[in-house]
């Protein structure tokens, strides 16, 4: 039976007696499934590049400006998703936009 320290050196990369020959199995970044992206472009950026409506999910049709007001925690979980850069930036800017319009009705 092998120990954790058997295991944490054969992760490294050294063959351990009692555990598959490192030289006979596959690389190990293969078993680990990737996380999901999307295959096409699931979302269209406003002409100004400020705003994007979302083609895709809970709150297909609805703006980024709209959910800024609506549903905050999903405009952070695009921005801390595998989501592209553009998008991120576009969901910062609005729930930034939305932040200084609650701080000068204050």
């Amino acid at each position: 039976m092998s120990t954790l320290d058997d295991l944490r050196r054969w992760l490294e990369g050294e063959n351990v007696p009692g555990l598959p020959d490192r030289t006979n199995i596959w690389p190990l970044n293969r078993l680990v499934p990737r996380a999901k992206r999307p295959s096409r472009r699931q979302y269209k950026v406003s002409d100004d590049g400020q705003d994007a409506i979302l083609l895709f999910g809970k709150h297909k049709g609805k703006t980024v400006s709209q959910l800024a007001g609506e549903d905050k925690g999903y405009l952070r979980w695009l921005m801390d998703g595998g989501w592209p850069m553009e998008l991120k930036e576009i969901a910062e800017y609005q729930l930034e936009r939305r932040r200084d319009e609650w701080e000068g009705l204050l």
